[in-house]
Order: C-alpha cells, then sequence, then structure tokens
C-alpha cells in the first residue's frame, strides 16, 4: 500500500517526536541562520510613498549584492551582508525582495528580507512566493513555518481563499508538518484530510496518527476508525497503535491483532511496536515476537528486534535466546544474534579506523 510508512520502522521514528524538543520540520528555510536585520536607512533622495517607504537605491544595492557574491574574504563579506541588511525595515523588504533578480534571491540578505516581510505582512509574502519558480521547497516553508502557532485563524482564511492548485497543497503540507514538529499532530491532521491523496500526505498522516495516540490513544483511535477509506483506515489504525506502545504496548498489540488486517500494515506495524516495547521491556517484546506463528513476518520481526537489542545488552540477548526451545525460532535467533555481535564488531573496528 503506497504511503503507508516512510520506511520499516516510521512509527517507530515518529513516536520520538513528542519526546524532542521542537525543531524547524524536515525541508524548513534557514532564514533564522541570517544576521539579525538592523532597521536603518541608506542615506539618498527619498521617494514620496503612501505606505511611507524608506527608499532604497535598488540598483546600487543589487550591485553591492553581487559585490558580496564575488568577495572571498569572508570578513569582508560578512562587512557587506550586515552594512546590506542594516538597510532593510518591515516596510521596504517586499519592495526590495521584488527587485532583487532570480540569482540574489539564495542569499542570506534575501532570506533577511523575506523574514521581515513575513514579519510585516505573511499573506502578501505568501502570494508572492507562489509566483516564485526557481524556489526550492525549503526556501517557500519559510514564509509558512509558525503560521499555525502565530496566527492558526488566518492560515486557515488563507486557505480558504487560495484556489485549488500546487501551491494549496504545499502550503498545506508545509503547515501540517510545521503543526506536527510543534507537537499538535491535531492541527497536522485537521490540514492532512482536506489534501489531495499521496504518499507524502499519508505519511504525514500515518506520522500525526502516531503523536496524537501518544498524547490521547483514545481520541486518535476513535478518528481513525471513522475514517471512510478502508486501506487509509488501516494505515492509520496501525500509526495509532504504535502510539499507544510507548504507553501501553500490551493494548498496542491487541488493537493490531483485533483491527488490522493480514499484510504490509500488519507486518511494519508490529515491527514497530516490538521496537517501541523494546525500550522499556526487551524481554517481554520478544516474548510477543516468539509467540508469532512461524514465517516469515516472525523472522523479520524477530531480526529486527535483536540487532536493536544487541546495541543495548548483547549478554541479555543471549540469556533470552538460551531459553529458547530446541527448533527453528532457537536456531534464527541465534544466527541473528551471530550477525548482531559481527556487524557491532565491524562498526567498532571502522571507529577505531577512523579515529586513528
Amino acid at each position: 500500500m503506497a504511503g503507508v510508512f516512510a520506511a520499516s520502522l516510521l512509527g517507530l521514528a515518529l513516536a520520538y517526536l513528542p519526546a524532542s524538543k521542537k525543531e524547524r520540520p524536515a525541508g524548513a528555510s534557514t532564514i533564522a541562520t541570517s544576521v539579525a536585520p538592523v532597521a536603518l536607512q541608506k542615506a539618498g533622495p527619498s521617494t514620496p510613498s503612501a505606505a511611507k517607504v524608506p527608499a532604497v537605491n535598488e540598483q546600487d544595492l543589487i550591485s553591492r549584492l553581487r559585490a558580496w557574491l564575488a568577495e572571498k574574504d569572508p570578513d569582508a563579506q560578512a562587512a557587506i551582508e550586515q552594512e546590506l541588511e542594516a538597510l532593510l525595515t518591515d516596510d521596504n523588504a517586499a519592495q526590495i525582495l521584488r527587485a532583487l533578480p532570480p540569482e540574489l534571491l539564495k542569499t542570506p540578505f534575501a532570506e533577511a528580507a523575506l523574514r521581515h516581510w513575513v514579519h510585516a505582512d505573511r499573506r502578501g509574502a505568501a502570494d508572492w512566493i507562489a509566483t516564485q519558480t526557481g524556489l526550492t521547497e525549503q526556501e517557500q516553508t519559510a514564509v509558512i513555518y509558525g503560521w499555525d502557532a502565530e496566527d492558526k485563524a488566518g492560515l486557515n482564511d488563507y486557505l480558504d481563499h487560495l484556489p485549488a492548485g500546487e501551491w494549496k497543497q504545499s502550503v498545506m503540507k508545509f503547515a501540517a508538518n510545521d503543526a506536527l514538529a510543534a507537537k499538535n499532530p491535531k492541527d497536522a491532521i485537521d490540514l492532512l484530510v482536506k489534501m489531495d491523496r499521496t504518499p507524502s500526505r499519508d505519511d504525514l498522516m500515518n506520522w500525526s496518527a502516531t503523536a496524537w495516540a501518544q498524547a490521547d490513544s483514545a481520541g486518535a483511535l476513535q478518528w481513525a476508525n471513522g475514517i471512510q477509506d478502508f486501506a487509509t483506515r488501516q494505515s492509520v489504525v496501525g500509526a495509532v497503535a504504535v502510539g499507544m506502545a510507548w504507553s501501553d504496548p500490551q493494548a498496542a498489540t491487541r488493537l493490531l491483532v483485533e483491527q488490522v488486517q493480514p499484510g504490509p500494515v500488519l507486518d511494519r506495524t508490529a515491527t514497530s511496536i516490538a521496537c517501541v516495547w523494546l525500550q522499556s521491556d526487551p524481554q517481554s517484546a520478544a516474548n510477543w515476537v516468539a509467540g508469532f506463528p512461524q514465517g516469515e513476518l516472525q523472522q523479520n520481526v524477530l531480526d529486527t528486534l535483536i540487532q536493536r537489542w544487541a546495541t543495548q545488552s548483547i549478554p541479555a540477548v543471549q540469556a533470552w535466546v538460551s531459553q529458547l526451545p530446541s527448533g527453528s525460532l532457537h536456531d534464527a535467533a541465534l544466527g541473528d544474534v551471530s550477525r548482531a555481535v559481527a556487524n557491532l564488531q565491524r562498526e567498532a573496528g571502522e571507529g577505531s579506523a577512523v579515529t586513528q
């Protein structure tokens, strides 16, 4: 099923999110790394304006930016950058950005100008970004980042008035990613359900369901069970089970067995639950996997579990394997342990070689 998980342990990766401090979502802009702008006005003739925009000689500014690009001395380049950013204000940033040629829109100065514009008029900045065909997703994200948290009503109004199309889909995706990183998975889901179905949207839906279930498993499950499309409901219920596993792994396993049909979703979710359970009670997680029907699913989940468990305690893994009854499961587990030990030894050797 397309878009169920970004990788075999996607649910596990998402489950770590609420425990981490707030970070910029993947693909977000690096605008904040630019030198902080100082609100000064460049000397020169002023031009009357209804908006009272400080006068800036655009051609001179562009020449200075090109000189910045050509400058090889980092200190001299930093001095030019600081001089130019001192010209920026919330009032003139939009005018300046519109005047820059495309090759100068990827400079720290342009990023600082966009920051000013977003502060003064995020909606206008977003409309302008939508017309810029040469910008990357990172640069587009800069306009959306923080909008949901700072002005949810404004974001929703902007989306309500956007015509259907690629930009509207992008705004919803960026905003959902932002909300998820800010630990607001319900806000992310409210946006995702309005999007066209794509693999990336489905991935974000599952991540959000996992994060929501960590904080409110009952609410997340109630929402998941209300999804009409069967395939989507199956994948989201699996994601909810992964989130539940952090606080109640046994309840998560029951949900998996009771509501998820055999197939790719069940297989991947079982792996994720086992790895989450491993964090708190590795022996119980391993015993759960040992109770699977013999076959490919059991072998795959056991292999992943042992590889991860071995990084915590090889003796504990070996002790668990030693008490297994003779048979195919015991033999497969022994093979998994041997591979895990070999992998750890190889990684240790590679690390030593690097430090020498």
